[in-house]
């Protein structure tokens, strides 16, 4: 494809702020950006990454037109992109039904050759506000007769009829979906009737991340790395807390991690008395090498266990919803990877401790062999692009 063609991004994040997202999107940015394309477009909510991946601006995304005090007013949601896609059939006629944040949106998607959807998990029927501001802009686009491209899709889980036919819909008009969910994501998709042609298993877009030097990242030797999140249980974090003591007990060196607004929760859990490193709003290249680092970690977060895969080293991931646990079976399921998965409801300290020491005996060759199998691939979307004549 012209490298000078524009390439319109659209965030994953939908709205809210959450570094697996973000940490996709620098990571597509920058790939394209080595590849030469010289006109990238971005609707993102965080400006942060424009500066991180050098950038004039990044623009409004479709959050805009759909903040989050209307996320859990389905109707309202339904109304406005019923509006806003009927003004797509025919924008130059039907343009003065917008408010200016809309039309803006709209000129946006006009003035660009190709849509390209940074890795997220919005496409599922866990929410409708996420499923629309994925899948709207390209039901839009497409009236304009742009190409469409999903990079990295989570698509689990899938399981409201009503969500699924605007999912089914939307995904058909596109040109290329590549999911990471591999065989489970694809025996949902073939469910749903969507046309599998377009379909492709990929990766998570934050796998091939390169790795960045940062002295704030100098770790100790026979490190284990502990990654919290605010959805965690108060039970979790006595649980935490006393699993740190014990790992330190045994030997080893621990330091505590948090990807967005737990500062206040992670004081709480390690009482202030480890090592705390703050990777929200930072390089996600920097995380990268900091999982790189580490001899093993426990998690609680997707993206804690995708950056733990890529740094070669034995993870726990602890699930607190179906959510989390879809995309982590549809992992276990590909790789066969064990003594890695568990709800958060199963955990103690001497269980989570034992799974610990399994992982570090039993992970390494696995790891190993799911690094030979993906890191090839790289980004399937990205290719599809280069590939266009």
């Amino acid at each position: 494809m012209d490298k000078d063609k524009r390439i319109g991004i659209i965030s994953g994040g939908a709205g809210w702020y959450n570094f697996g997202d973000d940490a996709q999107l620098y990571n597509n940015i920058r790939i394209l950006q080595k590849r030469g394309y010289k006109s990238l477009f971005v609707m993102s909510p965080h400006s942060y990454i424009a500066k991180l991946c050098n950038l004039e601006k990044i623009y409004p995304s479709f959050h805009t037109a759909f903040p989050l005090k209307i996320m859990r007013n389905d109707k309202l949601i339904t109304e406005k992109a019923i509006r806003m896609y009927y003004v797509s059939l025919d924008y130059e006629n039907r343009k003065n039904m917008l408010n200016m944040e809309e039309i803006k949106l709209m000129d946006f998607l006009s003035k660009m050759y190709i849509i390209f959807v940074s890795g997220s998990g919005t496409i599922n029927t866990r929410s409708l506000y996420g499923a629309v501001l994925t899948l709207l802009p390209c039901l839009i686009a497409k009236n304009f007769k742009k190409r469409i491209i999903y990079s990295g899709q989570g698509v689990l889980p899938l399981n409201n009829y009503k969500l699924e036919s605007l999912i089914t819909y939307a995904l058909n008009q596109s040109n290329l979906i590549v999911t990471r969910d591999f065989k489970l994501g694809v025996k949902q998709l073939k469910r749903i009737n969507i046309n599998m042609k377009k379909v492709k298993l990929g990766i998570d877009d934050a796998f091939t991340m390169p790795l960045k030097y940062s002295k704030k990242m100098d770790i100790l030797e026979n490190t284990i790395a502990i990654n919290v999140s605010k959805f965690m249980t108060k039970g979790m974090e006595k649980i935490f807390y006393n699993l740190a003591c014990k790992i330190k007990k045994n030997g080893y060196n621990v330091i505590f991690n948090f990807f967005q607004d737990e500062e206040e929760l992670i004081k709480r859990v390690t009482k202030e008395e480890f090592p705390i490193y703050n990777f929200n709003n930072i390089n996600p290249e920097e995380v990268a090498y900091f999982y790189s680092k580490v001899k093993a970690s426990i998690g609680m977060r997707y993206h804690s266990f995708i950056f733990a895969l890529a740094g070669g080293h034995p993870a726990i991931n602890i699930f607190v919803n179906d959510y989390q646990e879809a995309k982590l079976r549809a992992i276990q399921e590909e790789t066969k990877l064990p003594d890695f998965l568990i709800s958060e409801l199963e955990c103690n300290v001497d269980i989570i401790y034992d799974m610990l020491k399994k992982a570090i005996e039993t992970q390494p060759k696995f790891i190993e062999i799911i690094n030979e199998n993906w890191r090839h691939k790289g980004n399937l979307a990205i290719k599809y692009i280069e590939e266009i004549k």
